[in-house]
């Protein structure tokens, strides 16, 4: 199982970095801000929050990442 109670395997690793590297790619386009550091951090906040909630699924953890983004959020809902 990719995700247990044991910690960040290299495999898990790998994965977050995706999830993190594709909100911070999609970030500038649906939310109209820079992935610089401070937003990227934010991003990855958001994605370790995710997990500890119990998403797996890697969209839904993208999703969850980009909605800790006050634009995303206003876009989503208008």
């Amino acid at each position: 199982m990719l995700f247990h109670e044991e910690g960040f395997d290299p495999e898990k690793i790998a994965f977050l970095e995706d999830c993190l590297d594709t909100a911070c790619g999609l970030a500038p386009k649906l939310a109209n801000v820079e992935c610089n550091g401070e937003v990227r951090k934010k991003l990855a906040l958001a994605i370790l929050e995710g997990v500890a909630r119990g998403m797996r699924a890697r969209d839904e953890l993208i999703d969850f990442a980009l909605r800790s983004l006050p634009p995303y959020r206003l876009k989503r809902a208008g």
